[in-house]
């Protein structure tokens, strides 16, 4: 059975946005986190950030563990700030998952249960759900919960979470211990949470292929400071400073003088897809004619390396003051008849370059 049908079988949840409202917390003399946040009804919010960033700080500020200063803490408008963690109806899971060594998988995922109003049929039946939801159902009954590998400890970790049936589900680095063929079997995992479980999710990491792989929307922080949310393709193209473009990795951050542009602003960048290329001889004219009086710019640079992508291929170039990438199908490739150690000509256009 489906991880869809076994939820629905259960009590429908209700999603929850969060909002946090100048949340102010001094740690250590200074402040720690100095945050305006807002999380969508639904998302799967990735939150990343350098270690010491305040990303797990920020998570225990949600949750209840670590009371701000000032501020608030709202969940469909309404105030939580001076609620016990238990009152929130959070799920909070570790990057060292936290489970009790002294204790079996089942009693670690039935731990929270214990302390609720519930019949033990629905202790059951929740753990039933839960634990064939996310593959775990054959670990049930292993008693020592320290033999488990790192995949298995998280989903147990995470189980142990979900059968509280949260309305949000806070996720500290969950794959951080993981090994690159697990990961992958986690993303699949993870992005369902959303919408087979009922869920905001707001997930902790450093690590931006993750990010990008799992996240509907992202935060950077830096310095207990979120510096930009927004949608992944937003952030990835529309970077607000140059630190989140430098995070981030964006592709063609570049300076402007560089591309001959007269701005208030010192860098600026553009997709890969933006980039034009035609050859050098005839390039003159292919420019008038398919570009006229467009407001564009133009350089002459030299295909470093191509790079197989399927369906595309990746074209890196240099130029005097500049190392950019383009993206072409391959149809386009082959009719430029272009090959590393060719010059050509970049033709971009002045409004896909996003100035930061």
């Amino acid at each position: 059975m489906g991880t869809r049908s076994l939820f629905r079988q259960g009590r429908q949840r209700i999603m929850k946005e969060l909002v946090l409202e100048n949340i102010r917390k001094r740690i250590g003399g200074n402040f720690g986190l100095n945050v305006n946040l807002i999380v969508r009804t639904g998302d799967y919010f990735v939150l990343l950030g350098p270690c010491g960033s305040g990303k797990t700080k920020l998570l225990e500020t949600v949750a209840g563990i670590l009371p701000p200063d000032s501020g608030r803490v709202l969940l469909d408008g309404h105030d939580v700030t001076g609620l016990a963690p238990e009152k929130r109806n959070m799920g909070f899971v570790y990057q060292n998952k936290a489970l009790f060594p002294h204790m079996s998988v089942r009693d670690n995922i039935e731990f929270g249960l214990l302390c609720r109003p519930l019949s033990r049929v629905e202790r059951e039946h929740r753990m039933e759900r839960v634990s064939e939801a996310l593959g775990i159902a054959s670990l049930m009954d292993r008693r020592d919960s320290t033999s488990l590998s790192g995949g298995e400890a998280q989903k147990v970790a995470m189980a142990r979470a979900l059968v509280l049936e949260p309305s949000l589900l806070l996720l500290d680095e969950p794959l951080s211990s993981m090994d690159p063929g697990a990961r992958e079997a986690f993303y699949v995992l993870l992005s369902k949470l959303p919408g087979e479980f009922g869920l905001t999710v707001i997930h902790v990491t450093h690590d931006l292929t993750e990010a990008r792989a799992l996240g509907k929307s992202m935060g950077v922080m830096r310095d207990g400071r979120v510096e930009q949310t927004g949608t992944v393709e937003e952030m990835m193209t529309r970077p607000a400073t140059r630190y989140v473009a430098d995070f981030l990795m964006v592709q063609n951050l570049v300076p402007l003088r560089a591309l001959g542009i007269t701005s208030p602003f010192e860098t600026g960048c553009f997709r890969p897809e933006e980039v034009h290329l035609l050859p050098i001889e005839g390039s003159s004219e292919a420019i008038a004619e398919g570009f006229g009086q467009s407001d564009h710019f133009h350089f002459s640079c030299r295909i470093v390396a191509v790079h197989d992508r399927g369906d595309t291929v990746r074209v890196d170039l240099a130029a005097p003051g500049l190392d950019i990438t383009a993206s072409l199908g391959k149809a386009v490739l082959r009719r430029g008849g272009f090959s590393p150690g060719d010059s050509v000509v970049a033709v971009i256009m002045r409004d896909s370059v996003h100035t930061i």
